[in-house]
């Protein structure tokens, strides 16, 4: 039987109805379950010490499960290659913490996959250190959907599976620009009526251009970017907004990123602060604000702030706590990719406004739209 969530508002609710043994939902609605989840279970300073002190145990255990490469037999006892005294730590970390995360989901979920966008590194670890099989797939409706589907056998955080089983679809990477390309039965021949599109979109040699950008390494794909979400620094550097902007995933002061800088000298951000995390960070070190300025509204069954008056939003220690934030992502990246100016958006992006997709992606060139000005100044 399938069961279909009334909509990304109601998955919690609609998770404890179905119980489903297979849950497929896209990165963005992953990520915020994982947040939701951890801001419930933290709001005690008890809890909060309880949920830190698991899922370093859990990361210790995942550890010992990585061969030399990375990958994982997800479908094996988690504790197989630990000791007896970390094994014991990883059953009671479970008993008391991750069997009530896995209980979100309903508890029966034995596989799980995320599509629809590039699912962040960090956030596949965070659900594999509590021995959640969240996996990844990848493919285009003009593919007949699913293409590479990584296998819980055989798994790798942040990388797609070598291409399916069965499956007499090739692929390849243009060696140009590392476009991913691919052709085979389950591949459209042509765009109906659309000569143009169809021009453009094979090579003359048959292949799809799929418009994704990607790398492979010992059989496994990894997606980079899409190739039109590419930023082309005025140096004619190529940066890929994407990968800076997954590298927040797990931050608890940054809620969403939008980076800029195509045809610009440097990388900028808009950058929309975590307002829960802050009003309590606030609280407690009784800084005041007006909150009486705070909006809030209930998302996935959870009460979420969902703007902030500009005394909290603008406020030095927001400031500083987001600029430090993305000081730490900048310490990854090269200097040319770095962030080196951003600007606070005192509200979140959302979906009424036009900003999110139904699945909750970013619509890059409604937010470009709606904050013209605050990119301008980001330059001037």
């Amino acid at each position: 039987m399938i069961g279909y969530a009334k909509g990304p508002r109601t998955i919690l609710e609609d998770l404890q109805e179905i119980k489903p043994t297979f849950v497929m939902l896209v990165a963005r609605l992953w990520d915020r379950i994982w947040k939701g989840v951890a801001a419930a279970l933290c709001s005690t300073p008890e809890g909060k010490e309880k949920f830190e002190w698991a899922m370093s145990v859990g990361r210790k255990v995942l550890e010992t499960r990585m061969d030399e490469n990375g990958v994982v037999d997800l479908t094996k006892d988690p504790t197989l290659y630990a000791d007896e005294a970390l094994k014991a730590e990883f059953l009671q970390a479970d008993k008391e913490v991750f069997s009530v995360i896995r209980g979100v989901f309903g508890g029966r979920v034995n596989k799980a996959y995320s599509g629809g966008a590039l699912l962040p590194p960090d956030l596949q670890m965070n659900y594999w250190s509590l021995n959640f099989p969240l996996l990844d797939g990848w493919g285009l409706t003009e593919t007949s959907s699913g293409i590479n589907m990584v296998q819980a056998r055989c798994a790798r955080i942040g990388w797609e599976a070598p291409q399916m089983a069965g499956s007499n679809t090739e692929m390849m990477l243009d060696p140009e620009d590392n476009e991913i390309l691919v052709r085979g039965d389950s591949v459209i021949k042509e765009y109906y009526n659309d000569p143009e599109e169809t021009a453009l979109s094979f090579t003359p040699d048959g292949w799809f251009r799929t418009g994704d950008i990607g790398e492979v390494d010992h059989g496994f794909l990894r997606i980079i970017d899409r190739k039109k979400a590419i930023l082309v620094l005025d140096t004619g550097k190529n940066v890929s907004p994407a990968y800076i902007e997954m590298k927040f995933t797990n931050d608890p002061v940054v809620e969403q990123i939008v980076v800029v800088g195509d045809n610009r000298k440097f990388v900028a951000a808009l950058v929309v602060p975590c307002f829960d995390n802050i009003i309590q960070i606030f609280k407690n070190e009784n800084i005041p604000f007006d909150e009486s300025k705070l909006v809030y509204a209930t998302v996935n069954n959870v009460v979420t702030c969902v703007e902030a008056g500009e005394d909290l939003a603008y406020h030095p220690k927001v400031y500083q706590m987001v600029e430090e934030a993305i000081s730490r992502v900048n310490q990854d990246l090269a200097d040319f990719a770095a962030i080196k100016k951003f600007k606070i958006i005192p509200r979140k992006f959302t979906e009424d406004r036009g900003e999110l997709t139904p699945t909750l992606k970013i619509k890059t060139q409604v937010v470009y739209e709606h904050y013209a000005k605050e990119i301008e100044e980001l330059y001037e």
